[in-house]
């Protein structure tokens, strides 16, 4: 399910209706909101999400605990989270503003289809995107693009999720790819985002026994066939 999140931002919100229920909400005005995630991901309820996030956290989320006031968009669908339950509501989330920093990527997850997102364009997102601990970059093409997973991903157990060079090494752990400026990261560009998309919209099938075995490959930057 393509799910997003929106957050009040204190700095507009000049009618203090941050944590209210929509009862005692005139409107809910789009435009004092922050989009804070924007993701695929299994859980498909608002309630599921809320208790997805606010207990594990998710390497895409960059808001605070949800609360009140808070609005859930599931596909079309989008649902203000009140003090019990959640309520379905119109909401226009184009109309949202996005946090700034921003840099699209596209973002794969083990077993799952690649998928388009944003994240922050700073160390500690980016840690966070892959599951915490150290980056490291591996150029992909003979384009300016690459890819960023966890350096010690097979070390702590992530799943195997892509294989890559010539077919026997293997990316653990969640990854996300990004252009490259110089020394500097850059968003994707509309065309890089769709080659990407296309290349691994098919999950792979890895073994954690092909994992573990793969472990002490040092990766120096070769392309994918």
């Amino acid at each position: 399910m393509r799910v997003k999140i929106y957050q009040i931002n204190p700095s507009r919100d000049t009618e203090k209706v941050r944590f209210k229920d929509v009862k005692d909400i005139e409107t809910v005005n789009p435009e004092i909101y922050d989009k804070v995630f924007d993701a695929v991901i299994d859980e498909s309820s608002p309630s599921e999400i809320m208790s997805k996030i606010n207990t594990d956290d998710h390497p895409l989320y960059m808001g605070k605990v949800i609360a009140a006031s808070d609005v859930i968009s599931v596909e079309d669908k989008s649902y203000i989270c009140q003090n019990e339950g959640f309520k379905e509501i119109d909401f226009d989330g184009s109309a949202a503003h996005k946090l700034r920093n921003l840099m699209r990527v596209v973002y794969k997850e083990p077993k799952k289809p690649a998928f388009e997102t944003e994240i922050r364009d700073d160390l500690h997102s980016m840690q966070k995107a892959v599951g915490g601990g150290l980056i490291e970059t591996v150029k992909i093409s003979d384009d300016e693009t690459i890819l960023i997973d966890n350096e010690e991903s097979k070390l702590m157990g992530m799943e195997g999720n892509i294989h890559f060079g010539d077919g026997t090494s293997i990316i653990a752990g969640p990854f996300f790819i990004c252009g490259e400026k110089g020394c500097d990261f850059r968003g994707l560009t509309e065309a890089e985002a769709k080659e990407y998309l296309e290349r691994f919209s098919v999950p792979e099938e890895i073994s954690q026994e092909e994992v573990e075995s793969d472990i002490g490959y040092q990766i120096i930057g070769f392309n994918f066939i």
